[in-house]
């Protein structure tokens, strides 16, 4: 965590430092100085990329607390949003990473963004798009895991992820068709076609995921202050 806290202040502070040396009018028209503020700025934005993916790994091998999970959580939207083409592989890894905290979220998501590394995917694009074909074809993927999927094809390739109309819908099935190497496969045909059928019928939802409103659920419960009952044993006074 406190790592976490240490990255989250160098990002603020050079996001500062940026905005303190921000060049003025004449600068910014001068191509050498253009082109030596690019280079100072891919190099952070390679640093900070690396860093966000290390922290984001520890919290996988320390098993994350609840109270860590906003700042997982945003770490990863974090990749997403700097379109972390080097970050996809851990992102597959946590494609079904669903946390707890964005239980205060209920209503406001679509219904995969609530799984935060498919959301990343989504906005890396076509990169991503094309390495998560690997979760379709594998035969140990689970129904969840083989719909969230196809839900970041479908996205990452639509011309508006937000509205996918039929004709990303039908890019994002023949780009599908295109990659996955069914082999022969029942298993892997399955998965294909489950993949095939939710791309074609499905439709944007707020509605959370089942996991998610099974917590809730779950939590409403047990949280219920208990019933006062009025004592009514003899005793001994």
């Amino acid at each position: 965590m406190i790592r976490q806290l240490f990255l989250i202040l160098c990002i603020m502070r050079s996001t500062a430092v940026a905005y303190a040396e921000e060049p003025n009018a004449a600068e910014t028209l001068d191509p050498e100085a253009l082109i030596k503020r690019s280079y100072a700025v891919k190099k952070e934005r390679k640093e900070v990329i690396a860093a966000l993916i290390e922290a984001v790994e520890q919290d996988e091998r320390e098993l994350v607390h609840y109270w860590h999970e906003p700042t997982t959580m945003y770490m990863i939207w974090r990749l997403g949003n700097l379109k972390a083409e080097e970050a996809i592989p851990l992102l597959i890894l946590r494609l079904t990473y669903l946390p707890h905290a964005q239980e205060h979220s209920l209503g406001k998501l679509r219904t995969y963004d609530y799984y935060p590394a498919a959301s990343s995917l989504v906005d890396i694009g076509y990169p991503a798009a094309k390495a998560v074909v690997s979760v379709i074809s594998n035969t140990k993927s689970t129904d969840e895991e083989v719909e969230i999927a196809a839900w970041v094809i479908l996205c990452a390739l639509a011309q508006n992820q937000f509205d996918p109309q039929e004709r990303d819908r039908g890019r994002a099935v023949a780009f599908l068709k295109e990659w996955i190497r069914i082999r022969g496969d029942e298993e892997v045909r399955d998965n294909y076609y489950r993949a095939v059928h939710f791309i074609w019928d499905h439709e944007p939802s707020l509605e959370p995921p089942a996991r998610v409103k099974k917590l809730v659920e779950i939590r409403e419960k047990y949280s219920k202050p208990l019933p006062e009952t009025p004592y009514n044993g003899g005793g001994f006074f």
